[in-house]
């Protein structure tokens, strides 16, 4: 599932100019956008004022940090947060560096882990790696099969640092798990 995270978000989001030029000319076009430039925000509209990816696929928001780089992309359906069909989560975060931060998926705005499999939530370390990662049906901790759990904190080395089952939102065990040793 990761390998999926990967690939999904291999297309480099936007500059804060290509997000601008674009969104402008969506205004041009009648598309309810509003610009905010000073916070370098994107955000598209529908016609009862919700928020709204515009059909050419833009995301309904494009939050930049100041120096132009990608802070957060959203996906939205409705007024919601919502997976788009191919797979694209919801909400994409970036560090300032451009490095990935944080994935959620979303169907109509409560975190569920996607049809093609994988968690519904992941955070990663400065170096790629996954810091933590969670499971979730309608909005709660869910194993998604006996043999994974739910919630999954890992250290910077990559191995597991503690993990929690849940059925339905409810605690089953969890487990933790000594640091990894110093190699000398």
């Amino acid at each position: 599932m990761i390998a999926r995270i990967a690939e999904i978000t291999a297309t480099a989001p936007p500059t804060w100019e290509e997000a601008l030029a674009h969104a402008k000319a969506l205004l041009a076009q009648g598309v309810n956008v509003a610009i905010v430039e000073p916070a370098k925000v994107v955000e598209i509209f529908d016609s009862r004022g919700r928020h709204c990816d515009h059909t050419d696929g833009t995301p309904a928001l494009q939050d930049f940090y100041s120096h132009g780089g990608p802070k957060e992309i959203g996906h939205y359906a409705d007024g919601a947060l919502n997976d788009i069909g191919d797979g694209t989560a919801a909400s994409i975060s970036f560090d300032e560096a451009g490095r990935l931060r944080k994935v959620e998926h979303r169907t109509a705005g409560l975190l569920n882990d996607p049809t093609g499999g994988g968690p519904a939530f992941v955070e990663f370390w400065p170096d790629g790696s996954v810091r933590w990662l969670a499971h979730f049906l309608d909005a709660v901790f869910h194993d998604p099969d006996p043999q994974t759990p739910a919630v999954q904190f890992f250290y910077p080395d990559g191995s597991l640092r503690r993990t929690s089952s849940y059925t339905n939102g409810e605690l089953v065990s969890e487990k933790s798990f000594p640091p990894p040793l110093c190699q000398i």
